[in-house]
């Protein structure tokens, strides 16, 4: 069989993290790529259908934005609802969205450990934004396609939630997860099943933060708004 050029012409220009897989290249299913989302709400499959799965993705979408615009120190000061008018008056979230904030959620994380290291980082980097190129072999798993790939790069794209810099200039890599579970899920169930949903996603957010600020984060954390707690991966 023969490679090449063709298969450089088979690859998008531009991925977003939340469509890559170790096969992505190789399953045909490249034309449906999407350009504007930045937020990728997965819910489990028991959510799929009704009004609850709406409201559910609701509240994770407006407590998502939440964290987003946020100031945290607003937050650990004044209280969730004053900021939340706050955001609601200057424009950064709409009358909508502030409704379906998850005050109890958000005021858990305000009361975390986490918030409490993101308030004492030296630098905190919210939103980061990227477009990073990633060898395109490592998104094929067939071993020929794997060489003709060898000297091609893919665009990569994505939003980090959230960096920090400690006292000892190592970073810390944090992504929000409003995902919901069924009540019968134990802390450890949940765990896992974020670890597992999420572990390749943030392998590749790694990869960005090391090509953005020339080394890897030190931790990698998913604080999980169900558990209210983090996951380490």
């Amino acid at each position: 069989k023969e490679y090449g050029y063709r298969d450089v012409l088979g690859i998008p220009a531009k991925l977003t993290v939340s469509k890559l897989y170790p096969s992505v290249l190789d399953d045909g299913t490249l034309g449906e790529e999407l350009d504007g989302a930045m937020y990728d709400f997965v819910l489990p499959d028991f959510m799929n259908e009704g009004r609850d799965a709406r409201a559910g993705a609701r509240r994770g979408t407006a407590t998502h934005l939440f964290m987003q615009f946020c100031d945290l120190s607003n937050v650990s000061q004044q209280g969730v609802e004053s900021e939340i008018t706050r955001l609601c008056d200057r424009g950064f979230i709409s009358k909508q969205v502030a409704d379906d904030v998850d005050r109890d959620r958000i005021g858990k994380f305000i009361s975390s450990e986490l918030c409490k290291r993101i308030l004492l980082a030296r630098r905190v980097y919210k939103e980061q934004r990227f477009n990073v190129k990633l060898p395109a072999s490592e998104f094929t798993e067939n071993e020929e396609r794997k060489e003709a790939l060898s000297k091609t790069e893919i665009f990569v794209q994505g939003v980090i939630d959230l960096v920090f810099e400690r006292e000892d200039s190592s970073l810390v890599l944090v992504d929000y997860k409003t995902d919901s579970f069924p009540k019968n899920y134990s802390k450890e169930q949940i765990a896992q099943a974020l670890k597992k949903r999420y572990a390749l996603q943030l392998e590749y957010y790694k990869k960005a933060v090391k090509i953005m600020f020339g080394r890897e984060p030190e931790e990698v954390l998913i604080y999980s708004f169900a558990l209210s707690d983090t996951v380490s991966l």
